[in-house]
């Protein structure tokens, strides 16, 4: 016995060894059990009990609950001494979670729990974190390399080594469940092989974390598999990271990172029976929560459909929150998964042309479906039988009377009547799949290619600047599908468009001539310049006399006449500016822009066609 307590409540959990059950009963019931002694009379017992917590308890809850206790093999007497179903023998279970037990490893365990203490340790949860995170990070930034990495195990040569890698790491990682059980002073009896929806796997089964009153020692146990096979890969993605690919551990490396990898992530699954699961229900403290979370999904369906005839337990609103979210997502997933593997090995028979092993498989398909079914809708089967690997009942005390005799009548036909119907069905469908007619199914790849292809083509060179159609897209006729970018296009057609301007501005000044101001500016200075040549001649006159006299020096003379000669050049470079201004505009200037002008309106016209052709 393990009394514990919970945020909410406390409770005692009691272990059979006989029978290698467990149960968890509440204050109430644990006291009820207590009062049993063989002696007090169950009047006697419900008096007590409604003295003691002050509630009404009805001798006919009282008395379903001791039957409750005795169908368990938890009352003395001759009832008691009946063998319990489903012990006798190594093989348990169905063959959708086959468990076949190999041996008793307490003895296995308890000599190396002695010798493994360092993995208990604080230290070594520390280091395989940071392992694990090292490992990780090398993952995520060689995940390339990995994938190019991982061809090299499709090899049948190394079929025999990747069996036994994978049996060393099952093996590491049952045995982390056990020692760590096994550490914190719980049993362990039991390793062995199972089959979950035609799968190999291993089990431990350490039922006795349930009597571990910490509910992190509880966790611990759950989690303590995959974490440590989790440690075990971080070690292997590193030894792949730093080693040779040519070498034997870098090989073995890549095998343990591809299987352990996977495995892990599908066991941290909480919707499957496997270490995800334990670990969600021993978090939230609510044992069996996949058969609760059935049962009041189940419940909650014919309440909705007004098929149900029996008054619901009553729950607190957390655990009806619970039961919801976790009962309405497995509930789908387990049919899902049911319904594809269903789908994927019946498609495997048919192709294979195999009716005899498909009708017994449909047959097998058709019942499990229907105990999935009167399992989620509460049939008189799942009250009793528990639905985890080490059931884990308790007793609940009935607060309402039990059913009319009438109303039970009609509950039973319903579900006779739906037994009927299914098997017939499941008949049916079996005869036709045999006897009836099937299409004949070829496969092999093919190619669909359309009647009408159009290509298109851009009219212009250019970039692709934005794609209006994904692959796939309906598109119809003039839709544009693709966009060409203008921006060079468009700055060239701006600056013929300036280009242009300019040239019809040269061309009106050339046909308009010069103004009366450009005249009149073009006399004024060749008058002036006519002035400065008189000066100027009268001085080289007077110096050419003083020269003469020898009262002048031959320097001074000649900067004289220099003067003159410039001031001569002047004034007929000032006439002809005179001229050119009075006289009219040539026919070759006017011609010469009108021919500039043109070109620029062709290549004006050619970017104007560039920019419209750019939407494709």
């Amino acid at each position: 016995m393990s009394r514990q307590q919970t945020n909410d409540d406390s409770f005692c959990v009691v272990k059979d060894p006989r029978s290698g059950k467990y149960f968890r009963f509440q204050e109430v019931e644990q006291f009820i059990c207590e009062q049993l002694d063989g002696e007090t009379s169950p009047e006697v017992i419900r008096h007590t009990v409604e003295t003691k917590f002050d509630a009404a308890l009805s001798i006919e809850a009282l008395n379903e609950f001791i039957h409750s206790l005795q169908g368990s093999g938890l009352i003395e007497g001759v009832a008691s001494q009946k063998p319990l179903p489903g012990l006798k023998g190594r093989l348990k279970g169905n063959l959708l979670y086959l468990r076949f037990m190999l041996f008793d490893p307490s003895t296995l365990f308890d000599h190396l729990v002695r010798r493994t203490a360092f993995f208990f340790s604080h230290a070594f949860v520390v280091f395989s974190f940071l392992c694990i995170l090292i490992g990780i990070w090398t993952m995520v930034s060689n995940w390339t390399e990995f994938a190019q990495d991982l061809p090299r195990l499709y090899d049948f040569a190394a079929v025999p080594m990747f069996i036994g890698t994978n049996l060393l790491m099952i093996t590491m990682h049952e045995f982390g469940h056990g020692l760590t059980l096994r550490n914190f002073g719980g049993e362990v009896h039991e390793i062995g092989f199972m089959m979950i929806y035609f799968q190999p796997a291993f089990y431990c089964n350490v039922s006795d974390a349930w009597l571990l009153q910490e509910k992190s020692k509880r966790l611990w146990v759950s989690f303590a598999g995959p974490y440590f096979e989790l440690f075990l890969w971080s070690l292997a993605t590193l030894a792949w990271r730093i080693t040779e690919t040519e070498t034997w551990l870098n090989y073995l490396g890549l095998m343990v990172m591809t299987t352990s990898g996977v495995k892990t992530l599908a066991n941290f699954n909480p919707l499957i029976k496997l270490d995800g699961y334990y670990l969600l229900s021993d978090f939230l403290d609510i044992p069996n929560l996949r058969g609760k979370s059935f049962r009041y999904i189940g419940d909650l369906t014919k309440r909705l459909t007004g098929s149900s005839m029996k008054s619901p337990r009553k729950l607190t609103g957390r655990e009806q929150f619970i039961y919801l979210i976790y009962g309405g997502i497995a509930t789908v997933f387990s049919f899902f998964l049911f319904g594809y593997g269903t789908m994927q090995l019946g498609g495997f028979l048919i192709e294979n042309n195999q009716p005899i092993p498909l009708a017994v498989f449909a047959g097998f398909a058709g019942l499990r479906f229907r105990d999935r079914l009167a399992r989620l809708f509460g049939s008189s089967k799942s009250k009793t039988k528990n639905s985890d690997t080490t059931p884990l009942p308790s007793g609940q005390i009935s607060e309402q009377p039990p059913s009319a005799p009438t109303g039970g009548k009609k509950i039973v036909t319903k579900k006779r009547i739906t037994r009927y119907i299914v098997g017939l069905a499941g008949l049916l469908i079996a005869a036709f799949l045999i006897f009836g007619w099937m299409e004949l199914i070829v496969q092999g790849p093919f190619v669909i290619l359309p009647v009408h292809n159009a290509d298109v083509h851009t009219e212009v060179e250019g970039i692709i600047e934005e794609i209006r159609f994904r692959e796939g897209d309906l598109v119809q006729a003039g839709d544009v599908i693709a966009h060409l970018t203008e921006h060079e296009n468009r700055t060239e057609l701006e600056k013929t468009e300036a280009q242009i301007n300019e040239a019809h501005a040269r061309l009106k000044m050339l046909q308009t001539g010069a103004t009366q101001q450009e005249i009149d500016l073009a006399r004024t200075n060749v008058a002036t310049l006519k002035e400065r040549l008189k000066f100027i001649q009268g001085r080289l006159e007077r110096n050419r006399l003083l020269f003469e006299r020898d009262l002048l020096t031959r320097i001074e003379y000649e900067n004289s006449q220099e003067l003159g000669i410039d001031a001569t050049g002047q004034l007929a470079e000032a006439q002809k500016r005179l001229d050119l201004v009075l006289r009219r505009t040539r026919p070759e200037q006017l011609d010469e822009v009108n021919a500039q002008i043109a070109r620029l309106e062709i290549q004006k016209q050619l970017l104007q066609e560039k920019l419209q052709h750019a939407n494709v």
